[in-house]
């Protein structure tokens, strides 16, 4: 790079505005300042998002009985695979745009877009009517009970009411990352966190001029915040260089649509495998004689750990974009350094979060709730999964490389590997058979986590993902 170039490169990561000039730093120059631009405001964006989650769960534990935590914790398995019929069209919206925009594309990035949008609201309609039909008997059979089970089929009812715009709030981010412009995320991001702990500090607890209205509080809390981040991601969409994929003509092209898909059904069914495999698991907790204790406190681990997730998925969403638009501009050596550096910068991050899960179990799990059952269930569930933290960092940020590149057919046949072939049977067989329970169960998620983990990241070393064309 001669002196003109870097004088030029210097100027657009100056002003970063999102758009199409940020390319530059993505697909020249350094590659670790690159992808500390694109990963630090997904990070806080996480973060807060994933506090703003603990912050929820502080609220439902207040409210005295562990049957309301129990209730979340079995509908989020639910929501979280039915959730995963969306991630076809978010997959797909990141790897096509950031192709396009690495090749300097704008009208197919535009029209990839806008045909994400349509996507997006006819996924949200089937989600919907998924969620309605099948809850009720898949949550008996994962073993929610009476009151528990009455509360989970409320908060999965009054959030179905939201799920069209919470796909547009989710597409327009997918948009964004594949223009490389992660800042703006941050910011819609940041607001619904702030709305959502106002919200649920009300609706949840009954203060100000809100009722006490508990679980149904936090679902509605939801709604609300999810219209709000809609509405803020049209605006910000309608002010960035693919603003054209809100006119135009928004008939469905099946083209499109099959291109999209090409790319998200490996990654949605690789997300149906693992909310799927979560479902599974709890159906397993289900049949431990302390059975809602083993939930809630699956559901406060995951929670917490869930901070430790979010620079690995910060740094796997630069990698993706890293990776997509290095691909697009015919630099796939850069593509393949790239998310190498990325899985450094999680590792800097996420080893010494696990640390502290190691090391304060006990007191953060007392953060929670005061039921002695669930502390002690919670405490064992950091333990068993603080070891692992490293690892993932390599699995969620290679798979996320991988999606940028488009190969995203492998990742799911790995996690279908180390989710239904080691982890399922080792919990069923270690927390029933051998009468370990839950604290037995926790260590089978964190082998299964270190397995995908190395596998992965044989897959990215090998290399053959330089050749997708998507």
């Amino acid at each position: 790079m001669d002196a003109s170039e870097k004088e030029i490169e210097a100027e657009l990561e100056e002003v970063g505005p999102p758009g199409m000039q940020q390319v530059a730093s993505i697909t020249s120059g350094s590659i670790p300042r690159a992808v500390w631009g694109l990963a630090w405001p997904t990070l806080i964006a996480n973060v807060l998002m994933t506090v703003t989650g603990l912050i929820n769960a502080l609220f439902v534990g207040r409210l005295g009985s562990g049957d309301s935590i129990a209730a979340i914790g079995f509908a989020e398995q639910i929501l979280m695979m039915v959730f995963s019929i969306m991630m076809s069209v978010v997959v797909g919206t990141t790897a096509l745009v950031a192709r396009f925009t690495g090749a300097r594309d704008t009208a197919n990035a535009e029209e990839a877009a806008r045909q994400s949008l349509i996507m997006g609201v006819v996924a949200s309609v089937i989600a919907t009517l998924v969620l309605l039909a099948i809850s009720n008997p898949v949550l008996q059979e994962m073993g929610a009970r009476g009151r528990v089970l009455d509360l989970s089929l409320a908060y999965i009812r009054i959030i179905c009411i939201a799920l069209v715009p919470f796909s547009f709030l989710i597409v327009i981010g997918a948009i964004f990352r594949g223009l490389g412009d992660t800042r703006t995320p941050m910011r819609i991001m940041m607001g619904v966190n702030a709305l959502a702990v106002l919200f649920d500090y009300g609706l949840i607890l009954g203060h100000g001029p809100f009722p006490r209205l508990g679980v149904v509080g936090a679902a509605i809390s939801s709604d609300i915040v999810r219209t709000a981040g809609c509405i803020a991601s049209l605006y910000y969409l309608l002010r960035c260089p693919l603003a054209g994929a809100l006119s135009g003509s928004m008939r469905p092209s099946w083209a499109w649509f099959t291109r999209i898909l090409s790319i998200g059904i490996p990654s949605a069914l690789q997300a149906l495998l693992r909310t799927g495999g979560s479902m599974a698991f709890v159906y397993v907790l289900g049949r431990l004689p302390n059975a809602n204790a083993a939930v809630a406190a699956l559901t406060i681990g995951v929670r917490t750990e869930g901070i430790s997730f979010m620079p690995g998925l910060a740094f796997g969403a630069a990698a993706t974009s890293m990776v997509g638009q290095n691909r697009g501009a015919r630099r796939s050596d850069r593509a393949e350094k790239a998310g190498w550096v990325c899985v450094r910068q999680a590792i800097s991050i996420m080893g010494p979060m696990g640390a502290v899960f190691y090391l304060y179990a006990g007191w953060l799990a007392r953060l929670f709730t005061p039921d002695p059952a669930v502390i002690a269930l919670t405490a064992s569930y950091l333990t068993a999964n603080a070891v692992s933290q490293p690892c993932m960092a390599f699995g969620m940020v290679l798979g996320g490389a991988l999606q940028g590149a488009g190969e995203t057919k492998v990742p799911a046949w790995v996690t279908f590997f180390t989710m239904w072939g080691i982890r399922l049977p080792a919990a069923y067989v270690v927390a029933l058979v051998l009468g370990l329970g839950a604290s037995g169960a926790w260590w089978t998620m964190a082998a299964s986590s270190m397995a995908y983990a190395l596998i992965i990241a044989s897959i990215y070393k090998r290399g053959k993902w330089k050749a997708k064309e998507v």
